[in-house]
């Protein structure tokens, strides 16, 4: 795929860049082939034989500041999707399959920054901060009924809707320790809430979750080298929380198109969280 690099440095500390890059995402195979009832043998969703590939042009630009003491980044980035393929759970006769929704046109501009510093007195600290602003630029095509039981293909208002999937806010900090002895890393994770439906009627909460990571260098013996024991403790505020989507709808609630037809919600599924969880790994070189 076609694609163009620019740097200029200043000097060996300062420098911008900027990236155009293009993209391309084949739908997968089952959205051709129908699928059965398996009581009934009737089609209960139909193959399309039109379906297109995902088609995407990116553009950043950023800067970059390294030194002897820190590095930091600043990028801001523009990515124009054409038959964006939003992949999804979908029910095929009782079993979930991956699979993948065409919903049209999506722009998503945002700036990424990040910081950091090398070791000073045994700790590196990180921190990390990312805006997106991803908005859907076509309606989706669902079926929706009328009053009288007749079903047609409408168009459900999502233009100018956010993104699915797509958190607007994201953060994070870590600070990591390494004495060649000891080491360790804490690490703070924030997400923002993520839509699951294209209307925009149903989302994933925002969480703040904390995990660290405890372990020494342990000396070299027999057959063993350079042996390390591990202590991980994961999601440290034991948050009860979702791990993120697993299917996303149209909509959740009933919905009345433009020409009052009436299309049915259908609940997104979701990724369980897992609970406070500590874990020892033992590991070495032979």
């Amino acid at each position: 795929m076609p694609e163009f690099s620019a740097l200029y440095k200043f000097d060996r500390q300062n420098q911008l860049f900027f990236n155009v890059s293009t993209g391309m995402r084949a739908p997968l195979g089952q959205s051709f082939f129908n699928s059965y009832n398996l009581s009934t043998g009737d089609v209960s969703q139909k193959g399309t034989s039109n379906e297109r590939p995902e088609y995407a042009i990116k553009e950043e630009l950023g800067y970059r500041y390294q030194s002897n003491l820190f590095h930091a980044s600043a990028t801001l980035f523009n990515y124009d999707f054409k038959n964006r393929q939003v992949s999804t759970l979908e029910n095929y006769n009782g079993d979930l399959i991956s699979s993948t929704i065409n919903v049209g046109s999506q722009t998503t501009r945002g700036v990424d920054v990040e910081v950091g510093t090398h070791p000073f007195w045994h700790f590196s600290p990180y921190a990390n901060f990312e805006f997106v602003h991803a908005i859907n630029d076509s309606n989706f095509l669902t079926q929706g009924c009328s009053n009288a039981g007749v079903c047609q293909s409408v168009a459900l208002n999502t233009k100018g809707k956010y993104a699915t999937q797509t958190p607007a806010y994201q953060a994070s900090f870590g600070l990591s320790y390494n004495d060649g002895l000891f080491f360790g890393n804490f690490d703070l994770r924030y997400t923002g809430k993520q839509y699951t439906t294209f209307v925009n009627d149903e989302h994933m909460p925002s969480q703040l979750r904390g995990d660290i990571a405890v372990g020494a260098n342990l000396p070299s013996f027999s057959y063993m080298k350079s042996p390390k024991i591990k202590l991980n403790f994961l999601n440290i505020s034991d948050l009860h929380h979702l791990a993120g989507p697993a299917s996303v709808t149209s909509n959740a609630h009933d919905v009345i198109s433009k020409n009052s037809y009436v299309v049915k919600g259908s609940a997104p599924t979701y990724y369980l969280g897992y609970g406070f969880t500590m874990m020892a790994t033992f590991s070495s070189s032979f």
